[in-house]
C-alpha cells in the first residue's frame, strides 16, 4: 500500500500541471504582489538617508529595501508554498489517474478508509514539512527578526 503513495510522489508532475495549467500562475502572483507590498513598505526616510551618505541605486536596494521587504517576501513564499499544495492537490483529483490527491478521492469513492487515512496523512506531512522548512528559512534569512 505504501509503494501506491511513494510512487506518484516520484513521478514528475507534468500530468497535474497539464490538467491545472494556471495554479503555477496564481503562486507566482500571490508571491509577487506580497513581494510587491513588501517593496512598497521600505522607509523613505531610511532610503533618502543611505542615498544621502552616497549609496548607490544598487547598494540602496541590497542594503536598504531588500532587508525591509524580506520578512514580506518569505510570507509570500510561505502562502504561496500552501496554496501551490492545495492547488496541485484539487488539480490531482479532478484531472489525472495518478498522486496523493486522486489515491484520496478514489480511495473515499470506494470506501477504503486505510488507503484514504495514508493519503490524508501524507498530505499533512507534506504541509507541516513545508511550513517547518520555510520557518527555517526564514529564521535563516531574517535573522534581526525576533519570535519567528
Amino acid at each position: 500500500m505504501l509503494a501506491e503513495i511513494v510512487v506518484p510522489l516520484k513521478r514528475p508532475r507534468t500530468e497535474a500541471m497539464q490538467a491545472e495549467p494556471g495554479y503555477l500562475e496564481t503562486v507566482e502572483r500571490i508571491w509577487s504582489l506580497i513581494t510587491y507590498a513588501g517593496v512598497r513598505q521600505a522607509d523613505p526616510l531610511l532610503i533618502r538617508a543611505a542615498v544621502s551618505f552616497g549609496a548607490g541605486r544598487l547598494s540602496v536596494i541590497r542594503k536598504v529595501v531588500l532587508p525591509s521587504a524580506l520578512p514580506m517576501i518569505v510570507a509570500g513564499l510561505r502562502l504561496a508554498a500552501g496554496t501551490a499544495l492545495l492547488l496541485l492537490v484539487a488539480a490531482e483529483m479532478i484531472a489525472v489517474e495518478s498522486g496523493v490527491g486522486f489515491l484520496v478521492l478514489h480511495a473515499g469513492n470506494i470506501m477504503a478508509t486505510t488507503k484514504l487515512m495514508v493519503g490524508i496523512v501524507v498530505l499533512s506531512l507534506l504541509g507541516v514539512l513545508s511550513h517547518w522548512g520555510l520557518g527555517r528559512l526564514e529564521r535563516a534569512l531574517i535573522p534581526w527578526r525576533a519570535g519567528t
